[in-house]
């Protein structure tokens, strides 16, 4: 069993398995008593799973991988909806677009392993450039992404961002034939993102943590 730290979610001990055959149920009880124990596994690991189950570990995420064409769309796109726009990092725009993300990635994560890092640190995983729709000086919706990788989605108005994911998606397939991004369940945007598609994105990659 490998066990190491990451320093944007530091709260949790993160493990990983390679061998069932080498762990033992006492091990992750003593591992549990400092800090909760997270791990990501393939949700057809079925043998690692049960055993994560009978130390006590719970399902807390499902991480679905996305990668899809225009005719993966349940329905076809609408016409274009905000008058939205690119930035790029070193821009006023880009820096709004960058605390939006920060704040709704906190946010999209208390509840699975917290952020432990300050604002301008989370800031060096951002790419360079965000497609966002702002609004009397607000910035609403913004969706970073590097070439065809949506990496990051964010907002907090979601009666907005259905069309928001129009127009996006529209700006995406007209550059590139395939496009990807993760879906976490626990993330109500993204979410919305992944039910456009025709559902084929199993196996998902799934989160169990561990409490005392």
């Amino acid at each position: 069993m490998e066990i190491f730290t990451n320093e944007f979610h530091n709260k949790h001990t993160y493990i990983k398995i390679n061998d069932i055959k080498k762990v033992s149920l006492d091990d992750f009880m003593a591992l549990a008593k400092e800090k909760p124990l997270q791990i990501g596994v393939d949700s057809n690991q079925i043998d690692l799973i049960e055993l994560l189950k009978k130390a006590g570990f719970i399902l807390k995420r499902k991480c679905y991988e996305v990668e899809v064409s225009r005719e993966d769309l349940k329905n076809p796109l609408g016409p274009k909806r905000f008058e939205t726009k690119l930035t790029n990092k070193g821009e006023m725009a880009y820096e709004k677009a960058s605390n939006l993300v920060f704040r709704y990635y906190k946010k999209t994560h208390e509840q699975v392993s917290p952020l432990t890092v300050e604002y301008e640190k989370f800031k060096e995983i951002l790419p360079d450039q965000a497609f966002y729709y702002e609004k009397n000086g607000e910035m609403i919706l913004a969706a970073f992404q590097e070439n065809e990788e949506i990496a990051y989605l964010a907002g907090f108005e979601e009666k907005l961002a259905d069309d928001f994911i129009n127009d996006l998606l529209i700006y995406l397939f007209g550059k590139y034939k395939e496009i990807f991004f993760e879906a976490d369940n626990t993330d109500p945007l993204a979410t919305k993102l992944k039910n456009k598609f025709l559902e084929k994105f199993d196996p998902t990659f799934d989160t169990y943590i561990k409490y005392k």
